[in-house]
């Protein structure tokens, strides 16, 4: 298993899903008055398939990096507010991903993996690899890497889903992102905004962007503050609008101090700079040759290519990578608008029906609950620098923080191959890691004939040559 087996996404797919349908509004109303309470928690309701998204919420997460190399060179950088500029027009380049009226990914099932990578034309490659290390709560977990180029990202996010009266549902992404400079050793703490899904049962579905986040790093004492708007009640002018702004870090280590710059603009068009310190020429030496990005704007998301992710194909995946392990919901929602909702209703139940019957989801307490062993992640305790406490935070087994040196073992590192060749207590590749208990318990489920042939395929299927 190597990168040349790996294909890229279509040119149709990047930045959004093209030619797709509204859900029909009339179809969801009377589930959604039965299903839902003011502060309910979403991950407990059923959410109708007319609003899914057709991939797993690991692949949803890996749209920040629409615009990758945008973080080449940030390490090179010599003036400390530069680099923060630099981190953050990054940042601020990744939500404009659209989809048509409201989707949502699908919830990954625990176990679940996603791998891909983009290469860049400085011979390096941002290697991206996601694990569902929990269900209950929802808890994923991220690696992001380019070690040619000193940049490593961890991120853990729990997915908190609620329904806000009268009509608007909102997903808290809390947890956040520790994005290290390995050359440098500075760790750069990142929080994430809030999705709000607006006229949920009457007018027209509309998603926003909204609340605060931030940007911090203690080392060179400097945290940037970003408020992303919403509409307001008579005006669409503030729908999209961003406001950033660098200073230094107060005497307590984390209030804001002195403003350096502002910055403005709209997160899927344009955004400047609007005052403080020149940024362009400090960071003059980053992302140089990327179409699209000229000296000024600071950064205009609609002239910057989203680059594709490159993935193994289905066929070579493994049985809990998250393209294989959907893809027959996936299959039918592309149809729109001519989909069978019983077909996606019927694949999409199947999955979760069999993760209820992990061990993990029976009443913790129980002779029949046992916890789940997660593949590549584990908790750990990191100072959340808003606060300055402790908190639990989902670590890549094999994250390294030092200076890149060349050397085979760096240059093996594979997370696509990683990700399809990972033991499973369900049967991996080759049935590899398969417990007999829990095997017993996936054959309790009636499952449609194409993933039943699937399943014995991937059983029959060798783990790659050079896995360990």
């Amino acid at each position: 298993m190597s990168f040349s087996e790996c294909v890229p996404d279509s040119d149709n797919t990047l930045g959004g899903i093209k030619n797709d349908t509204e859900p029909p509004a009339p179809s969801v109303i009377m589930h959604m008055v039965k299903s839902l309470m003011p502060g309910q928690d979403l991950t407990r309701v059923t959410i109708p398939p007319f609003f899914l998204e057709p991939r797993s919420l690991l692949e949803r997460m890996a749209d920040l990096m629409m615009h990758p190399d945008l973080l080449l060179g940030v390490s090179k950088l010599q003036d400390p507010l530069g680099r923060m500029a630099a981190i953050l027009r990054w940042y601020l380049s990744g939500w404009h991903y659209k989809t048509t009226g409201v989707k949502k990914p699908y919830n990954p099932i625990v176990g679940e993996t996603f791998a891909c990578f983009w290469p860049h034309k400085d011979g390096s490659r941002s290697q991206y690899f996601a694990e569902q290390v929990g269900h209950r709560p929802p808890i994923t977990a991220i690696h992001l890497e380019n070690r040619p180029n000193d940049f490593v990202l961890s991120s853990f996010v729990w997915t908190k889903s609620q329904f806000q009266a009268p009509q608007t549902t909102k997903s808290i992404l809390d947890g956040g992102c520790l994005i290290t400079l390995t050359n440098l050793a500075e760790d750069y703490y990142v929080t994430l905004p809030t999705f709000f899904a607006h006229n949920l049962l009457l007018g027209k579905l509309r998603m926003e962007i909204g609340d605060s986040t931030a940007i911090i790093c203690v080392k060179t004492g400097l945290r940037c503050d970003i408020n992303f708007h919403q509409r307001t009640m008579f005006s669409d002018e503030k729908l999209t609008y961003v406001e950033a702004t660098i200073s230094k870090i107060g005497a307590d280590g984390r209030s804001k101090g002195e403003t350096l710059c502002s910055f403005s603009g709209h997160w899927d068009a344009v955004m400047d700079q609007t005052g403080g310190v020149p940024i362009s020429p400090l960071i003059s030496g980053c992302a140089v040759g990327v179409e699209g990005l000229d000296a000024k704007p600071f950064v205009d998301v609609t002239k910057l290519r989203v680059a594709p992710k490159y993935t193994l194909p289905i066929n070579k995946m493994g049985p809990w990578e998250s393209r294989r392990l959907w893809q027959f919901c996936t299959s039918e929602l592309l149809k729109r608008p001519t989909v069978d909702w019983t077909i996606v209703d019927r694949e999409k139940g199947q999955l979760e029906e069999e993760q209820r019957l992990l061990p993990c989801h029976q009443k913790e307490g129980s002779a029949d609950y046992a916890p789940w062993t997660t593949k590549k992640f584990h908790p750990k305790k990191i100072t959340d620098l808003l606060t300055g406490k402790e908190r639990e935070f989902y670590i890549f087994d094999d994250k390294i923080t030092t200076p890149y040196l060349p050397s085979p073992e760096e240059d093996a590192r594979c997370f696509v191959k990683l990700s399809r060749d990972l033991p499973d207590q369900r049967g991996g590749i080759g049935n590899v890691g398969a417990v007999d208990t829990a095997v017993t318990l996936m054959k309790t489920i009636t499952l449609s004939e194409r993933r039943i042939k699937d399943r014995d395929t991937l059983r029959e299927s060798p783990r790659s040559a050079d896995s360990s």
